[in-house]
């Protein structure tokens, strides 16, 4: 880095710099398009606002370095990244452990006998 700017002097620096542009770009996107249809399931609730605060910080904190180090504001994104990942995966798995109406039914069906 030379005044915020990446001095780029390989192909080994290019890649990795376009591979990090499409990753995070492709993780905004996909977090924003989970926006629409977690509000109109009623049991993401208010689930859909962690997106929205994930993608706002992390576009914020890519943007507003605010005089920080770079490595160090890289880590701060990359923590609200893992954080959502986190926090995503820890509600599908508790959702996994509920019963669900399919399960319900599923029970009813292979009670029946058929006679």
């Amino acid at each position: 880095m030379a005044n915020g700017v990446p001095v780029i002097t390989s192909w080994h620096t290019r890649m990795h710099l376009i591979i990090s542009l499409i990753s995070g770009f492709a993780w905004l996107v996909g977090v924003l398009f989970l926006i629409a249809p977690m509000r109109r399931n009623a049991e993401w609730g208010r689930w859909y606002l962690i997106n929205i605060a994930a993608v706002l910080l992390a576009i914020i904190g890519s943007l507003g370095r605010g005089g920080l180090p770079d490595g160090l504001v890289q880590r701060v994104v990359d923590a609200i990244v893992f954080a959502w990942f986190v926090i995503i995966s820890i509600k599908l798995i508790r959702d996994s452990r509920k019963p669900t109406a399919l399960c319900h039914l599923s029970k009813t069906y292979s009670s029946f006998d058929g006679s």
